[in-house]
């Protein structure tokens, strides 16, 4: 199946789970119905079912606390094109260095530079200068489905609750329908979504032979308090040896806020270490 023929029967499923579903109420709600708003289909690029090897990454959730205090109106959230927004986003947002499919790591170039690190490491992708051209080889979602609402209106602090199992619940059958679907060769996911048991029940059923990454998410205070104490400078100035220029490029062009020097590099170190772990278990199976 092409990315097309991917996209399409993803789209036929997550509406037929959204419609036979009973609706969480904490979610999001959409202004222009009184609905909430619905969760978007992963992003499929071009090339993906073409690749020598299928990469799904899963970011954790949707921020959409600019949406519930600020704009007025967002046909991106709103109308038909919610359904498969993470496309639409990135056809909008051309002028910017990393693609914008409407998943802040992603956005932020810091995701995408760790998988792309990985994938060149160990052979799994061709990397592309153009980190444009490299996610359209990628599937990307959230693993949580929907966006839950926030109460304080000052706060613009996205909510993750992945180890809510009550809400969680709710993103289950979507989770499960990306797998059949996709059925990639390699998850790169959160460390606390893989922790949940139910998730990993459903990855080994529907896919017992794919090799999944857990990964911390990245953010300053993980990188700077959790991980940094754990690698040498040493360690991590050979991992900076290694990776290809074209991505110390990208590292370079990496906004975020609060990060220490070096700080990509530390978490490539962790990241890493995680994939030689469950890489090294594959090949002795």
């Amino acid at each position: 199946m092409e990315h097309d023929e991917l996209s399409t029967n993803l789209l036929k499923r997550y509406k037929e789970i959204f419609s036979q579903s009973d609706l969480p109420d904490w979610a999001v709600e959409n202004k222009a119905n009184g609905g909430i708003v619905t969760p978007s289909i992963p992003f499929v690029g071009d090339s993906y079912n073409k690749c020598r090897n299928k990469v799904l990454i899963y970011a954790s959730a949707e921020n959409l606390t600019y949406y519930e205090y600020g704009e007025s109106s967002n046909s991106l959230l709103e109308s038909e094109l919610s359904w498969n927004r993470r496309r639409y986003s990135l056809g909008i947002n051309r002028d910017k260095f990393f693609p914008d499919i409407h998943i802040a790591p992603i956005n932020n170039g810091g995701l995408i530079s760790t998988v792309a690190f990985i994938c060149h490491k160990y052979g799994l992708l061709d990397v592309q200068e153009d980190p444009y051209n490299f996610i359209e080889s990628l599937a990307v979602d959230n693993i949580c489905k929907y966006s839950i609402k926030t109460t304080d209106k000052a706060s613009t602090k996205n909510i993750d609750y992945i180890k809510n199992t009550g809400k969680m619940n709710s993103s289950l059958q979507y989770i499960e329908s990306d797998l059949k679907i996709l059925k990639p060769d390699y998850i790169f996911m959160p460390v606390s979504a893989y922790d949940v048991s139910e998730i990993q029940k459903i990855i080994k059923k529907i896919l017992p032979s794919a090799t999944v990454v857990p990964m911390y998410q990245l953010t300053s205070t993980v990188v700077n308090c959790h991980i940094s104490p754990n690698f040498s400078r040493d360690e991590i100035k050979n991992i900076k040896k290694m990776t290809p220029r074209k991505i110390q490029d990208w590292i370079d062009k990496i906004v975020l806020n609060g990060l220490k020097k070096d700080g990509m590099y530390i978490y490539f170190s962790d990241v890493l270490e995680r994939a030689e772990r469950v890489l090294s278990i594959q090949q002795d199976q």
